[in-house]
């Protein structure tokens, strides 16, 4: 018998293994590695309590998914969330830390892994922690923090990233801008006002270099204090304490260095009323005192 017959069975079969044995496996469902499994199984207690806004309980999960998976394909969701919680909770120090290893990862914009086959966009997360953390922005260490997120920026340009990113073009206007909040009511008040300082006044200010006498004393501008409270006719009060501050007091940024200014508080002598708002008395170290301006501080770029 002649041995082609066999020939051509044998080599459908040898095709239909090279061709048809790869389909079957690319049809299988892919299966998560076990500890990725146990990282995204961590991860959504942390997902749930961000959105009920409680930060400060999502962040240590955040962290510890970080400690435990620090080369997870899907780390970037720690990262960045992380990234937006220190901001929600003022912990500004630590954003520059988290901010410099989602730049070096490549976590700002598209992100695609190889695990999920799945895209993800974290550009509009970023821009959310900008605007967390321009809502503190009179908190100590938050201009500084600002300054070196830019920094952070413009030392790790990457392909396919603006090379102006949204924390350049944060500080870049805010450093460029006219007027300084100083001091403000709070957030619901009924009457909103705020106290405010250009920076042709700052310019012209006074400094103070400690440790020389400063040029009116404590006496002097409760005094000022004092009479400001009878022009404005401010009733039931007392003094209640004075400060000292330092015009944007973060020593690591000062735009304006050595301006220094008084606050003289007045509380209310009875108790039934709510503190007096109004009695916040702002003293300059020429003896200028300060007004307050109605509204909400908006600034001037």
């Amino acid at each position: 018998m002649s041995p082609r017959p066999l020939l051509i069975p044998a080599i459908i079969a040898l095709l239909t293994a090279l061709f048809c044995a790869p389909a079957q496996a690319y049809n299988q469902p892919e299966t998560w590695p076990q500890p990725l499994q146990d990282k995204a199984a961590a991860f959504q207690p942390a997902y749930q309590l961000i959105q009920q806004k409680d930060y400060a309980k999502a962040l240590p999960i955040l962290q510890q998914n970080i400690r435990d998976y620090p080369q997870a394909e899907t780390i970037d969701y720690e990262y960045v969330w992380g990234f937006y919680c220190l901001a929600q909770l003022s912990r500004f120090q630590e954003m520059e830390e988290y901010y410099a290893i989602i730049l070096q990862r490549g976590y700002t914009g598209e992100v695609r892994d190889k695990v999920t086959d799945m895209n993800r966009d974290w550009a509009s997360r970023i821009i959310e922690t900008r605007e967390a953390l321009e809502k503190r922005l009179d908190e100590p260490g938050a201009r500084h923090t600002l300054r070196k997120l830019a920094e952070i920026e413009a030392a790790h340009p990457a392909p396919g990233r603006k090379q102006i990113g949204p924390f350049e073009r944060c500080y870049d206007a805010h450093r460029r801008r006219k007027t300084f909040c100083i001091g403000s009511s709070e957030p619901n008040s009924l009457r909103p006002w705020h106290i405010s300082l250009s920076t042709s006044e700052l310019t012209a200010a006074r400094k103070w270099h400690p440790p020389d006498p400063p040029s009116i004393s404590i006496g002097l501008a409760t005094a000022l204090a004092h009479k400001e409270i009878e022009l404005r006719k401010v009733r039931d009060v007392a003094f209640s304490s004075v400060t000292m501050r330092q015009f944007d007091s973060d020593p690591r940024h000062r735009e304006f260095p050595d301006i220094w200014y008084y606050i003289v508080e007045f509380s209310s002598t009875r108790p039934a009323l709510r503190f007096a708002e109004a009695a916040s008395i702002y003293v300059l170290m020429d003896g200028t005192v300060l007004q307050p301006r109605p509204g909400q501080f908006q600034p001037a770029y």
